[in-house]
C-alpha cells in the first residue's frame, strides 16, 4: 500500500478508538491519538530506505509493534519525569495510552499491508506464516484512495455519533 492507503487504513481502524474516547469525554486523547497514528502510519516503510533491512521484514512485525509501543510508553515516562522534575505535577501523562498508539500505529500498517497479496509475514521469526489477503494491490491508485476515503467516513460517522448521543443527553 501507498501512502494515502495506510492513512486511510489508519483512519479506518482508528474510527471505534475515536468514537470510544469521545463518548468518554476525552477529545485530547482522541485527536492526541489520531495524530500520532497518522504520523506513525507509515514508520513500517522506513525499511525501504535502509539498505540493510528487507522490505516487509523486521519492521513489519508485532514484535516491532510492540517495540514502537515500548518507545512511545517510553517517551512519556521522560515527559512525565521531566515535568515532575520541574515542579509540574498537574499534568499526567497517559502512559498507557501512549503504548497501545504506538503499537496500533505499526499493526494497522501490517493490517493494510495484509491486503494485498504480496502479504506479510508478522510473527517472524517464531512463525513464517504468511498473511494475504489479496484484496487490492499495493500499487493501486484505486484501492489506495478508497481505503483513504472510507477512513475520512469511518472518523467522521465517528465523531457525528458520539457528539449526537452527548447532545441528546
Amino acid at each position: 500500500m501507498h501512502a494515502q492507503g495506510h492513512k486511510g487504513i489508519a483512519l479506518l481502524l482508528y474510527a471505534p478508538i475515536t468514537y470510544v474516547l469521545l463518548d468518554a469525554g476525552q477529545p485530547i486523547l482522541a485527536i492526541g491519538g489520531l495524530v500520532i497514528v497518522l504520523m506513525l502510519s507509515m514508520l513500517p516503510d522506513k525499511d525501504m530506505v535502509i539498505a540493510l533491512l528487507p522490505h516487509r521484514g523486521p519492521t513489519h512485525t508485532i514484535w516491532f509493534a510492540l517495540a514502537v509501543g515500548a518507545g512511545l510508553a517510553g517517551l512519556g515516562l521522560g515527559i512525565q519525569f521531566g515535568l515532575d522534575e520541574i515542579g509540574i505535577v498537574a499534568v499526567a501523562v497517559p502512559v498507557a495510552f501512549l503504548f497501545f498508539v504506538g503499537f496500533c500505529s505499526v499493526l494497522f500498517h501490517i493490517i493494510g499491508d495484509a491486503l494485498n497479496p504480496s502479504g506479510v509475514r508478522p510473527y517472524k521469526p517464531v512463525s513464517s506464516h504468511k498473511h494475504a489477503l489479496g484484496v487490492t494491490k499495493s500499487g493501486s491508485f484505486i484501492g489506495n484512495w478508497m481505503f483513504y476515503f472510507l477512513g475520512l467516513v469511518a472518523n467522521g460517522v465517528a465523531v457525528f455519533v458520539a457528539l449526537q448521543q452527548h447532545l441528546l443527553v
